[in-house]
């Protein structure tokens, strides 16, 4: 009988110390979740500043090109 209780109070430290563990993990998860979160929100206005500037600058240069292709000939 007391074998079983042993057994058991070793089977409950167990299941209690992976329960831990998974919590633990679950945090540092949820704490790289939220910084990974915040980084993309950082630089999004960066990138959609250069997105604007990229086709900004593509115009011109569309223009440019198509006024010397009639040029060529």
């Amino acid at each position: 009988m007391e074998l079983r209780q042993d057994q058991m109070s070793l089977n409950v430290e167990r299941a209690f110390t992976a329960i831990q563990s998974l919590a633990q993990r679950a945090i540092v998860q949820e704490e790289r979740l939220a910084r990974s979160v915040e980084a993309q929100k950082s630089p999004r206005p960066e990138f959609a500043v250069s997105s604007r500037e990229g086709p900004r600058s593509a115009p011109p240069s569309v223009p440019s090109e198509v006024s010397s292709s009639p040029a060529v000939p």
